[in-house]
C-alpha cells in the first residue's frame, strides 16, 4: 500500500526471510532483518541521517515500536498498528519520540469496533470500497500473502505452526 501510495522508498523489517522476500516482491525497496542489524540506524544511513516520514509498526512487539520510533525523522509519524499487550518497560519515550517531536497514532483498523479515527470522510465501508475498488483494477494483489488457507477443523494446526514454525505462516485464511 506505501509504494502503490507513491511512498519514495519503502522498508520492511522482519526477521523472517520468507517475509522479507514478500516484502520485495510487494515493492520494498530494503528489507532488514532486525536480529541481524541495527534496523533503525540502517534506515538512517540509507536516508542519508534523517529517517523515515513515516513508520507503520504491524507487529504489536514492544522492541519493534522501540524500533520504529528510532527509525522515524525529526516530526515525523509513527503509526502503531499493532496490539500491543502488558508493560512497555522497555520503550523509552524520552529519546526519539520526545525529542524529536514525533506524532504516534493508532491506526483507524484496530480491532474493537472504535469509529475510524478520520470517520466521517472514511468509513469502514468507504474502506472496504477503496480496497475491492484497487483490487479490481489489478492495483492491489497480495499473491502468497495469505497461507496456508485451512479449513476451521485445520484451524488448530495453522496454531502449532506460528508457535513452532513461524516461517510457514504469513498470514492465514480459514475457508468456511
Amino acid at each position: 500500500m506505501a509504494a502503490l501510495g507513491g511512498a519514495e522508498q519503502v522498508f520492511a523489517v522482519d526477521p523472517l526471510p520468507n517475509r522479507r522476500q514478500l516484502a520485495t516482491e510487494f515493492g520494498a525497496n530494503h528489507v532488514l532483518d532486525p536480529y541481524a542489524e541495527d534496523a533503525a540506524l540502517k534506515i538512517h544511513e540509507l536516508t542519508g541521517g534523517a529517517g523515515v516520514d513515516v513508520a507503520i509498526e504491524i507487529s504489536g512487539k514492544i522492541p519493534a515500536l522501540q524500533t520504529a520510533i528510532r527509525a522515524t525523522r525529526m516530526e515525523g509519524t509513527v503509526c502503531a498498528a499493532g496490539l500491543y499487550q502488558g508493560q512497555a518497560q522497555d520503550l523509552w519515550l524520552g529519546r526519539e519520540w520526545h525529542n524529536n517531536r514525533l506524532t504516534m497514532i493508532a491506526p483507524h483498523g484496530c480491532f474493537g469496533g472504535h469509529k475510524p479515527r478520520d470517520f466521517s470522510r472514511w468509513d469502514e465501508y468507504r474502506a472496504y470500497d477503496c480496497i475491492v475498488s484497487m483490487m479490481h483494477q489489478g492495483r492491489l494483489t497480495a499473491p502468497g500473502l495469505i497461507q496456508p488457507l485451512v479449513t476451521l477443523d485445520e484451524g488448530p494446526e495453522v496454531w502449532s505452526l506460528i508457535e513452532h514454525h513461524p516461517e510457514e505462516v504469513v498470514k492465514f485464511g480459514v475457508r468456511f
